[in-house]
């Protein structure tokens, strides 16, 4: 990962503390949240953007798709079981 990336994470990070912050003092969501949060969403996609490549190389490994195959067969017999329970 290129240290601009993990600039922009650090970043996106401490402007979502910035907001939860904001969120606990005032006691409510004001406008300001939502430019926070705005701003975090925009680093993290700028961080993705400068490493899109590495990015585009791990989803395209053979032993993440078996993990995320994985993954998914797990979720969809939780939720089958969840199901079963509730009938």
């Amino acid at each position: 990962m290129s240290k601009s990336a993990k600039i922009c994470f650090l970043a996106a990070f401490l402007v979502l503390i910035a907001a939860f912050a904001v969120q606990i003092v005032t006691g409510m969501w004001i406008n300001l949240n939502s430019l926070l949060f705005a701003i975090a969403c925009g680093m993290v996609l700028l961080a993705v953007a400068f490493d899109y490549k590495m990015y585009i190389e791990f989803f395209t490994m053979r032993t993440t798709k078996h993990g995320m195959n994985m993954g998914a067969m797990i979720l969809i017999v939780l939720v089958l079981l969840i199901c079963v329970n509730y009938l």
